[in-house]
């Protein structure tokens, strides 16, 4: 086998871990920022909140599961997600409570979308392409403090 193609394959796996990381970025402003026009717009939001609580369900148990949303948030990812939520059993709060400090940030370019979740101390991150049904697998880092 030739010792280029090893090389270059393993240099390639060892730095999708750091790529992966590197998508999960601190924000100071949470919320949604898609740029994507307003039908377009719906059809995303539907995805990526129906993947998360996907997501959500099998990293929490729901009907254990209080996340209090850090902040008022009323853009059309909050509302559906807070209200997907609650479908699937979760406690959703409002105020700050006795529950999980959850805070998301969501946004876009020409070709993809990103969502950041910041539960307790840990940001998990996954990109979606907007025109296609390929996303990335989720990704995690923890003890990086708020959004």
């Amino acid at each position: 086998m030739n010792i280029n193609k090893v090389m270059h394959r393993s240099c390639g796996l060892f730095l999708i871990p750091f790529i992966l990381t590197g998508c999960v970025s601190i924000h100071e402003e949470t919320g949604t920022y898609l740029s994507v026009q307003s039908s377009s717009e719906t059809e995303i939001v539907n995805r990526v909140v129906s993947d998360v609580v996907d997501f959500l369900s099998w990293k929490f148990t729901p009907s254990k599961t209080q996340f209090d949303f850090q902040y008022h948030n009323t853009d059309k990812f909050g509302i559906s997600l807070r209200e997907q939520l609650r479908i699937k059993g979760f406690s959703v709060s409002e105020k700050t409570g006795t529950g999980t400090k959850f805070n998301y940030f969501i946004d876009d370019n020409e070709a993809f979308v990103r969502v950041v979740l910041q539960i307790s101390d840990a940001l998990y991150s996954k990109t979606y392409t907007v025109n296609s049904t390929d996303e990335s697998k989720w990704s995690v880092r923890t003890g990086t403090g708020d959004l």
